[in-house]
């Protein structure tokens, strides 16, 4: 769920406070698996930048034209091991 908040604010420019709650709304979680995703999401969100620069550094591609998708995939997972 995370994930696919990330993705639709990154694809679509949508609002994560907007989003959120409303995918949390329809995914039935209790409270501590809603708090972890949440924690995830704006946690990701926070640091993107932090990350898209680590990985700007060891590509020579741009990060719009290519691996934007990569990107958002490993800011979330680096979140998620190190957050």
């Amino acid at each position: 769920m995370a994930l696919e908040a990330l993705t639709r604010v990154r694809r679509d420019d949508a609002f994560a406070n907007l989003l959120l709650p409303e995918l949390l709304d329809s995914a039935d979680l209790d409270r501590r698996d809603a708090g972890f995703t949440t924690a995830l999401t704006y946690g990701t969100l926070r640091l993107q930048g932090r990350y898209d620069a680590m990985i700007s550094s060891c590509t020579d591609r741009t990060l719009e034209r290519s691996i934007r998708p990569c990107s958002t995939s490993c800011a979330w997972g680096a979140t998620s091991s190190w957050g």
